[in-house]
């Protein structure tokens, strides 16, 4: 039987992140892991993203908008 939304269950929140990560071009799951701020400095530099909606996602938000004010991107770019 499901218990329904809780914090721990990772499940919770799919169908929001999904239905989140559908209005993006392209998101960067993992993105405050060692390789994952590696890839988003490397998709910041990507000319063929220019004018494309993409976004970082990982677990933890203040991560995630520590990762977008180092890497200068802004409040063009979600974050999930």
């Amino acid at each position: 039987a499901s218990r329904g939304p809780s914090p721990r269950n990772p499940q919770c929140n799919a169908s929001r992140m999904v239905a989140t990560a559908a209005s993006y071009d392209l998101v960067l799951y993992g993105a405050t892991g060692f390789t994952g701020q590696l890839v988003a400095a490397y998709l910041k530099a990507v000319p063929d993203l220019k004018g494309r909606r993409w976004a970082i996602a990982g677990r933890s938000s203040s991560k995630l908008a520590a990762l977008a004010a180092r890497l200068g991107l802004g409040d063009g770019l979600g974050s999930i």
